[in-house]
């Protein structure tokens, strides 16, 4: 039978076993359980419990960095009444990978640790191996702090990089009309912040050099490392030893001369039909640049996944 482990006070970590011996749950005044798996548990083992489920595989693709704060949410709430001494149980199907991944989020932000003085804590009392992609996820998580900014640059490119791996998975299903509007940059023209539909002028706006027409502001610019090969924008890299980003990579290793962005939304309708293809001017319809959801090599030689280029010799800055 699967055991569980006091990770710190009131806070277990287990698997699916444990989650079910709900006489050891009660003898060690376990009152409440966060699962994190593929399907929550039967009602006859959460009744007697204050229970979360969240859904999530053992997958490199699996995103558990947007539970992050909501599962520490939760935590919180579970261990606020200490006069009882209440205690949580989180685990998943072998309590080695899901579960772990959100252990350490929770005490990277309520403890005031870094990743890897997380992972030594509980690793200490456990055995655990959170898959590659989580070990990505847990890193931008601490490179914002602990605290989730879906504005962040490091977020948001996670979040596009993730959208194209899904879309080209399930690409013969794909249905265009459920792309997330999220994944989308804002577009100057029509900037539902602004009143009357004006541009924001604190923001540096990148224009069609033929028509003027404003096409992106500067903080859809997607930066990466120059020269590193196959590698997803920096925030994003799972597949490599080098650690860098937005707020600790040198200036110097950026990539300047080409140009990739978020999709804006006035993209939409051109590059949600194909794989590939050309990006144009919603206004005077010249060219900008190209597109590719599986990614394209820069000019420096760093991969880029997904690509979205605009030529620098076709848009003006002001």
């Amino acid at each position: 039978m699967d055991t569980l482990n006091e990770i710190v006070k009131n806070i277990y970590l287990g698997g699916i076993s444990a989650a079910k011996n709900t006489d050891q749950l009660k003898k060690l005044k376990v009152n409440s359980i966060l699962t994190i798996d593929i399907q929550p548990l039967p009602n006859k083992f959460t009744n007697d419990f204050y229970y979360k489920f969240i859904y999530a595989q053992d997958s490199i693709n699996q995103n558990l960095l947007s539970y992050f704060d909501e599962c520490a949410n939760f935590i919180d709430d579970c261990l606020k009444n200490q006069e009882n001494d209440n205690s949580i149980l989180i685990h998943c199907f072998q309590g080695v990978s899901r579960s772990s991944t959100i252990l350490i989020a929770y005490l990277m932000k309520r403890h005031s640790l870094t990743l890897t003085e997380s992972i030594s804590k509980v690793s200490s009392k456990r055995l655990i191996s959170p898959n590659p992609g989580f070990m990505n996820q847990l890193r931008i998580y601490e490179s914002l702090k602990c605290q989730m900014d879906l504005s962040d640059p490091s977020f948001r490119a996670y979040r596009l990089n993730q959208f194209a791996k899904n879309m080209l998975e399930t690409y013969e299903f794909f249905n265009k009309d459920d792309i997330p509007l999220n994944i989308f940059g804002t577009d100057p023209l029509y900037n539902s912040d602004e009143l009357d539909m004006n541009l924001d002028l604190k923001k540096k706006v990148y224009k069609c050099k033929h028509c003027r027409r404003s096409l992106f502001y500067h903080d859809s610019l997607l930066t990466h490392l120059k020269g590193f090969g196959y590698l997803t924008f920096q925030h994003n890299h799972q597949y490599s030893n080098n650690n860098h980003t937005p707020n600790n990579m040198n200036t110097e290793s950026v990539c300047k001369d080409y140009i990739f962005v978020e999709p804006v939304t006035w993209m939409r309708q051109q590059i949600t039909d194909l794989v590939q293809g050309k990006i144009h001017c919603p206004k005077c319809k010249a060219k900008l640049g190209s597109f590719n959801w599986a990614g394209e090599k820069c000019g420096c030689q760093t991969w880029i996944t997904p690509a979205f280029n605009i030529q620098k010799s076709k848009i003006d800055i002001s």
